[in-house]
């Protein structure tokens, strides 16, 4: 998907207040810092990527109950993450870290 129509799906995602977004499959390597505006969210899809890191602003989305960075380059996570108090489930699956080609899905709360 070329980056404006990913922005346009962003942004409808902001104007209609939506609280799943799906950007998996999109080659992402880095996630478009309009995503961080979307303080509504609750469910955030961005598996099968190219993802190497999470920068710190994770932790604006504080209503975030499912992340999925299944299938990504994610070499470690940052200390924000733990800010998100409504996160309880959180998909590591097939990343660099350190559980590699294993299933990692924490369910927290």
């Amino acid at each position: 998907m070329s980056s404006d129509r990913l922005l346009q799906r962003i942004n409808e995602a902001k104007e209609q207040q939506s609280k799943k977004l799906d950007l998996s499959d999109e080659q992402l390597t880095q996630i478009p810092d309009a995503v961080f505006e979307l303080t509504h969210l609750t469910e955030l899809n961005l598996s099968n990527n190219q993802l190497s890191n999470l920068p710190e602003s994770i932790s604006k989305l504080a209503n975030l109950k499912e992340l999925n960075l299944n299938n990504n380059q994610l070499l470690n996570l940052p200390e924000s993450i733990s800010k998100l108090a409504n996160l309880t489930e959180l998909n590591l699956s097939y990343n660099v870290t350190a559980h590699r080609n294993r299933t990692v899905l924490l369910r927290m709360g």
